[in-house]
């Protein structure tokens, strides 16, 4: 009597042991990968250029490097580069650059780093974890620092090139059977400044350069944080122009354009609950030019070999609205540079040909 319903509870349950729900298709691990390069509103590389008589500074990358960490342990777990250009179109129906290629990466969440892998100058450290993941320059050599004075104990570096990062943390790969496409927006994390002293004597000049300090040396881009605890000073060359919304007769300009990760206010309290922004410097409206040791030192070298020093303090400059909104340092001061007695160029001179020879330096402050 109950021997047939034993029968078909047993067919059911080996049905139930025998059958496995399997995809039409295995996941892909697969995916297609697209870094915008968002460079639009770069201060004085395509936007608010000061001076248009000097070269304006370019940006391009032709490689991107992209990193995958693990977001609990921050340990690099893969990574790939890319290289395949095309566009895209921005909100305002404008081209933009594009790096994209495939890449290989399991189902899962991610923390991703993007950067362009073209820097001659600027170097990248740390990158087997995403804290520890750095951009940096080198120090310029022995015979660069001497030029200058009373810098021993301050690390004068070469000026960074534009790093372009994006950062995805929390990115979660789903599980997918088709192409899987992935668009990130890279932006700078160097900061571009236009910096101008007026000079008299101009033509006596033959090649000048400059040391800003006061600046951060690296930037812990994994973290979106600049260094800050140890304040370095930034090299670059200057040259020769001219200021045409100057109104007096004499518009002769020492200027040029310069890359730096940033300046640092010093003297923040790194334990203080204070209005740090994330990029380690004071809000805008919490920060004082006693907080800063901002200085530059420019070095001119005369046509007949002699080298002159001329320091100004840059801290009430920083705080101008020229500073703050276009990252112009427009320097109201003029430095002179006297009439050689014997000038082996006739009177003239302007080649910026550098030879050092004995100092001479010039007494006193240069007043704003």
């Amino acid at each position: 009597m109950f021997r047939r319903p034993l029968i078909v509870f047993s067919a059911l349950a080996l049905l139930a042991t025998s059958c496995e729900w399997r995809p039409l298709e295995d996941p892909s691990p697969s995916i297609e990968l697209a870094v915008v390069v968002e460079l639009k509103a770069v201060l004085n590389v395509n936007v608010s250029v000061y001076n248009e008589l000097i070269p304006v500074p370019k940006i391009e990358t032709d490689m991107i490097r992209v990193m995958f960490y693990d977001p609990d342990s921050h340990k690099l777990v893969s990574q790939a580069f890319l290289s395949e250009k095309t566009e895209r179109y921005d909100d305002e129906g404008k081209r933009v650059p594009c790096l994209g290629g495939d890449v290989n990466i399991s189902v899962g969440k991610y923390d991703m780093i993007c950067y362009n892998f073209d820097t001659p100058d600027t170097f990248i450290r740390g990158e087997n974890d995403i804290t520890t993941l750095e951009a940096y320059t080198s120090e310029v050599p022995a015979s660069i620092k001497a030029k200058y004075k009373g810098l021993e104990d301050t690390d004068v570096l070469y000026e960074p090139d534009h790093v372009i990062v994006a950062r995805d943390i929390g990115l979660e790969i789903v599980p997918h059977t088709g192409l899987l496409v992935i668009e990130t927006e890279a932006t700078t994390i160097v900061d571009t400044y236009y910096i101008q002293v007026r000079i008299q004597g101009a033509q006596y000049a033959s090649d000048a350069s400059a040391i800003l300090s006061g600046m951060s040396p690296s930037n812990y881009f994994g973290l979106a944080e600049r260094e800050v605890d140890n304040p370095s000073a930034v090299y670059f060359n200057m040259q020769k122009s001219q200021d045409l919304n100057i109104r007096e007769e004499n518009k002769d300009v020492l200027c040029t354009t310069f890359n730096t990760f940033g300046k640092i206010y010093h003297n923040i309290d790194n334990g203080a609950a204070d209005s740090r922004k994330g990029d380690g410097t004071k809000a805008d409206d919490d920060i004082a030019p006693e907080d800063s040791d901002l200085r530059v030192t420019f070095n001119v070298i005369r046509t007949d070999g002699k080298a002159f020093d001329f320091e100004i303090n840059m801290n009430d400059i920083f705080m101008t609205e020229n500073a703050l909104k276009r990252h112009w340092l427009l320097i109201d001061a003029i430095i002179d540079i006297p009439k050689p007695e014997v000038d082996p160029q006739g009177g003239g001179g302007g080649g910026f040909n550098p030879e050092v020879e004995d100092w001479e330096d010039q007494e006193g402050e240069v007043v704003i």
